[in-house]
């Protein structure tokens, strides 16, 4: 109905973590394909940029050491989406990012100082978007 606020926050509950023990993938899978297609087809579409992101323990599949940048590193590597009308279509983006690399593109976007080194040596993301090209709508 276009009343969120600039940033918004979703956590998934058990029910859709797609963690086995918790939830069949296919469940959230379906939940963050229901809500994106909410946010395509609402008023905001034009102005909005949706992250996905996940959380992974153990990364003993890894074949990359998590890059040490303080005494908690970055953790193993974990794939992330972004879902946007200015979004470069097929990019894969190469440059090293984490969590903070979204708080980054929050504080850029939005004028605001940094919390700490981590956002503010963070990659801010925008090269993962085209503000040059048309408005894309959302399909899957």
């Amino acid at each position: 109905t276009g009343k969120l606020p600039g940033v918004s926050f979703l956590k998934a509950t058990a029910a859709h973590t797609e963690h086995p023990a918790d939830c069949a993938p296919v469940f959230g899978m379906d939940w963050v394909e229901k809500l994106v297609r909410a946010v395509a087809n609402g008023p905001a579409w034009e102005r909005t940029a949706v992250f996905i992101t996940y959380d992974e323990g153990g990364g003993f599949w890894d074949s990359v050491a998590p890059k040490q940048i303080d005494d908690y590193g970055f953790g193993t590597r974990i794939p992330a989406i972004l879902v946007s009308p200015w979004a470069r279509s097929g990019l894969v983006d190469h440059h090293m990012a984490s969590t903070a690399s979204i708080l980054k593109l929050i504080e850029t976007r939005f004028g605001l100082e940094p919390l700490n080194h981590r956002d503010r040596d963070a990659y801010d993301l925008l090269g993962a978007f085209d503000w040059e090209q048309p408005v894309r709508s959302f399909e899957i």
